[in-house]
């Protein structure tokens, strides 16, 4: 005989939140929607930062071409102390560098560029710029590319341009600025110019013979010995007139 059907069990009645669980919900949802808003304001203003800044960017390389040297110089120390701006910097510049406006702004770009070679992008686009027609934006480029780090990567560019000269691809602009930057650049200068100085023009060489006495510094008398060995009487007629010492004011007046 079956048991008749006992009633279902009550459920249990949950307690009232009283009047304190009503705030605190409500607490808690203000508190959501504020922080939901404020990361929204946060974004927007963020972001609203980041377009006045590049507007800021594309107005200083718009305005570069009428920049003294001083300005200039005084941007580029700027943009040494301040990496993450040289990042934020990177794409207006790479597109001046592609589509400039002016002769003028390119060879500006180019003199304020040294902190952005650490970007491949950016040496190859020096290593296309030391190649255009015109001689100042080449003369401008390879100056550049000879304070890339470490010097021993300089040395070996400005090396590829001597090489290149000898087929016109790169002007005597370029070739004055590759020859000065290997003897700026010391040691690893000397030692890329040494199997390559060679293929330059004898008047290229007896010109590079006067601009190291000129200069001077540690490594004249280093240079003056290299082009010593030099198989040209000319080149070694230069070298031996480098090495006379300059006379004093009273050997002239002896004289």
């Amino acid at each position: 005989m079956q048991s008749p059907p006992q009633p279902d069990a009550a459920l249990p009645t949950p307690p009232r939140s009283g009047p304190w669980g009503h705030i605190l919900v409500a607490a808690s949802a203000c508190a959501l929607t504020v922080s939901i808003v404020g990361s929204a304001v946060f974004l927007t203003h963020r972001a609203w930062s980041r377009y006045e800044l590049q507007g800021k960017i594309r107005d200083f390389l718009v305005s570069i071409e009428n920049r003294t040297p001083d300005e200039l110089q005084q941007r580029l120390d700027q943009l040494g102390d301040r990496p993450k701006l040289v990042e934020q910097m990177l794409p207006e510049l790479m597109e001046t560098l592609r589509n400039p406006r002016s002769e003028e702004q390119l060879v500006a770009v180019l003199h304020i560029i040294k902190p952005f070679m650490k970007h491949t992008r950016v040496v190859n686009a020096l290593v296309q710029a030391r190649s255009d027609r015109r001689e100042r934006i080449a003369a401008a480029a390879v100056d550049a590319m000879a304070k890339i780090d470490p010097p021993s990567k300089a040395a070996e560019l400005l090396g590829q341009c001597l090489d290149d000269a000898a087929g016109g691809t790169v002007g005597p602009a370029a070739v004055d600025r590759a020859c000065a930057g290997l003897f700026d650049l010391g040691r690893e200068g000397m030692d890329v110019a040494r199997t390559r100085i060679g293929k330059l023009s004898v008047d290229r060489r007896v010109w590079i013979v006067t601009y190291v006495n000129e200069v001077g510094g540690p490594y004249r008398l280093a240079w003056l010995d290299l082009m010593a060995a030099d198989a040209d009487e000319r080149v070694k007629l230069a070298v031996a007139a480098a090495r006379v010492p300059a006379p004093t004011t009273a050997t002239a007046k002896q004289g």
